[in-house]
């Protein structure tokens, strides 16, 4: 019971991490595209510390610095607890 709600928690964790990620994708395509309808001004400017903030250190979700939260977070959860599984189920039918 209390495993099937961690991994529908690590379920939406991850999917809410992609998501958010989209959204850094589009604001820097947004960016892209005010800074080439606009040559000069104060909005290109924020447009190109906004562009150059996200280029320099994008932003990541990491859990105490030791891997990055992502989609593939939840397929290696299930990677490992299959394994995990598998491997019990070989010493049960030794």
């Amino acid at each position: 019971m209390y495993m099937s709600f961690d991994l529908l928690i690590a379920l939406l964790l991850s999917l809410r991490c992609e998501s958010f990620y989209r959204e850094i994708k589009e604001t820097k395509r947004l960016c892209i595209g005010v800074m080439a309808l606009y040559q000069e001004g104060p909005l290109r400017e924020k447009a190109r510390k906004m562009l150059s903030l996200i280029e320099e250190e994008p932003p990541r979700f990491n859990v105490y610095d030791m891997w990055q939260v992502d989609a593939s977070i939840f397929v290696k959860l299930i990677s490992l607890i299959t394994s995990l599984v598998v491997t019990l189920l070989q010493f049960a039918f030794l």
